[in-house]
């Protein structure tokens, strides 16, 4: 029995189909794409890390592997800004070892991407001497590996990578099943490479009808057919394929689709038409309109996970929906990440270290004992700081010790010079002493940033005897609330905010589409700095399969076009015609 790559456009009713059948591992990159097909979540990654480590290796802690990138970095191109140097380079490195399954060989034009090269190889060997590997070549380490063969589901990876095929065709045994949606478009042009080097691998090619065909009975096929079930058809397929402008072979077609574009919006009965466009005057005014309409759909009893708020830029929409659904009394889940120095913990952090860094000043030391996450001192107390207006060490000790019964003798041992171990261990406990794990155990965000933090801070204790100045490790902290990230809104339930690319697989009731501005979504394509169009064409006969300007862009449309199909009732549009004093214009998608 073969390997099949299944085409058809309207992949989720297909693998819904076969799904059901027993014996095969369901694998899809998201929880949303699990959900879908009534499966638990099982990842490539997870698996490829399972692989890798039965053979002895394990992906590399973050701060260990920035750690030796930097010392490499140093080695080789010995900056004058180091750390600014390593910062800069290493997603750069990453995408190397992504894009190449071995970089041994590889031979660039220009001094720049061959220090890159050096720095990317060194890189490799002095992780490989720990037993380490980066995470962005797991999918190579993978491939490689003596992986038992499995029966596997392959849902939802409608856009794999090199790396991702690679490990693909090492996993999957006789029988598997990899959807790849493909239409008659340009779109696809990646998606039909991918097809065509699957098929030098021995896979065969299953069209729609003789997917349906196999996996299902004919009468079970006929069901979803004739709309017993209409949220596995019409809207989202139709609206894909009007996007690409395309129908592939034996595609089921779909209702007719309305389309509506209105400047004055109106939330009082979302949902009667399938696709509609909104043009607000400002973000705030689009913002407070699209929790309107989720009240709505939500006081009309659509259950919240049948909506999602999608947004290509997250991080710029997150924080205004997230006042604003708090406003409106809309339970809203953000699950993009935003650095750990935005928290409360962050901040707290923040201000203790330049407490110390300035010798515990009046102002300085009052804003960190009045923070949210401090011992929140009483009217007295204050009353009593400011008659003294303490300085020095000294004397907030004093204060502290007899109005809020806090030692901070720990806070003493900072200036010394100490092993990282030991430095770790200090830390440690000043977050015990602050009592800072039940402080932020109020909130779900600071929880995780807490727990977050704190492992991370685990990880500076390797190597243990290395002797670090204050300075020196005061560099390494702030390196940590700079790099480390938490969800903006976690918890439970609730609508939740994705990005495009998130929620390919999934499906939706309703999706509200924010920001659909030219010049937001599709965002704009420039140069990598490291690594140029110009280079990434050079590396691609050496095997080095960076993605060009040309894919990137037929990437980013993609996206938008599996966003499309995950929606079974309505889409909604949406963008502000107005940034500050900037005039925003309407995405070319929304004309497509």
């Amino acid at each position: 029995m073969a390997r099949f790559v299944l085409t058809p456009t309207n992949s989720y009713a297909t693998a819904l189909e076969w799904s059901k059948r027993p014996g095969y591992q369901i694998v899809t990159p998201s929880r949303l794409a699990a959900r879908a097909l009534h499966a638990q979540h099982q990842a490539l990654r997870r698996l490829a890390i399972k692989t890798v480590e039965s053979g002895g290796k394990k992906i590399a802690p973050d701060r260990t592997a920035q750690r030796l990138f930097r010392r490499v970095v140093q080695d080789i191109v010995q900056p004058v800004d180091g750390l600014g140097t390593a910062r800069a380079w290493l997603p750069g490195v990453r995408s190397l070892l992504q894009s190449g399954s071995n970089l041994s060989t590889v031979t660039a034009t220009s001094e720049r991407t061959d220090k890159l090269l050096d720095v990317a190889r060194a890189y490799q060997t002095a992780l490989s001497e720990q037993g380490l590997i980066d995470g962005a070549d797991l999918y190579w380490h993978a491939a490689v590996s003596k992986v038992p063969p499995q029966p596997v589901l392959i849902y939802g990876y409608f856009q794999p990578r090199p790396d991702e095929l690679a490990w693909i065709n090492a996993l999957t045994a006789e029988g598997s099943v990899l959807f790849l949606p493909i239409a008659e478009s340009p779109l696809f042009a990646d998606s039909q490479a991918s097809v065509d080097w699957l098929v030098k691998q021995g896979w065969q090619i299953m069209g729609e009808l003789d997917a349906r065909s196999q996996g299902s009975s004919r009468d079970e096929a006929v069901t979803v057919k004739t709309g017993q079930n209409p949220g596995i058809f019409a809207i989202g397929e139709s609206l894909s394929q009007v996007f690409c402008g395309a129908r592939s072979q034996g595609s089921s077609g779909g209702r007719d689709v309305a389309v509506k574009a209105e400047q004055n919006p109106g939330i009082s009965s979302p949902g009667q038409t399938p696709a509609i466009a909104y043009a607000y005057s400002t973000l705030e005014a689009e913002v407070r309109g699209t929790l309107a309409q989720v009240k709505a759909l939500l006081n009309d009893g659509t259950p919240a996970r049948d909506i999602a708020i999608v947004a290509r830029d997250e991080v710029a929409y997150g924080p205004k929906l997230i006042d604003i659904a708090w406003e409106y009394g809309v339970p809203l889940r953000a699950l993009y990440q935003t650095p750990l120095l935005t928290t409360r913990l962050g901040t707290w952090i923040n201000l203790l270290v330049d407490v110390l860094d300035a010798k515990f000043p009046f102002e300085g030391t009052a804003r960190l004992l009045s923070h949210a996450l401090a011992s929140n001192p009483d009217r007295d107390f204050w009353a009593i700081a400011r008659r003294q207006h303490p300085q020095g060490f000294a004397a907030w000790k004093t204060l502290a010790q007899d109005h809020l019964d806090l030692d901070l003798d720990l806070l003493a041992q900072i200036n010394q010079a100490r092993r990282r171990d030991t430095w770790v261990d200090l830390w440690q406990r000043i977050l015990g002493r602050f009592d800072l794990r039940r402080r932020c155990a109020r909130w779900a965000r600071e929880s995780l940033a807490f727990n977050t933090f704190r492992s991370a801070l685990g990880e500076l204790a390797e190597p243990e005897a290395e002797i670090l100045s204050w300075s020196d490790f005061r560099q390494e902290l702030r390196d940590l609330l700079d790099s480390l990230t938490v969800p903006a809104q976690p918890g439970r339930g609730g609508v939740e905010l994705h990005s495009p690319r998130s929620v390919v697989g999934a499906r939706y009731a309703h999706i509200l589409v924010v920001g659909m501005a030219e010049g937001v979504l599709p965002a704009p394509i420039g140069n990598d700095p490291l690594l140029d169009f110009f280079e990434r064409q050079q590396l691609r006969p050496q095997g080095v399969m960076l993605p060009s300007a040309a894919e990137m862009a037929r990437r980013e449309a993609l996206n938008v076009y599996f966003l499309l199909q995950t929606v079974t009732t309505a889409v909604v549009f949406s963008y502000p015609q107005l940034e500050g004093r900037k005039e925003l214009l309407p995405s070319p998608y929304l004309a497509q």
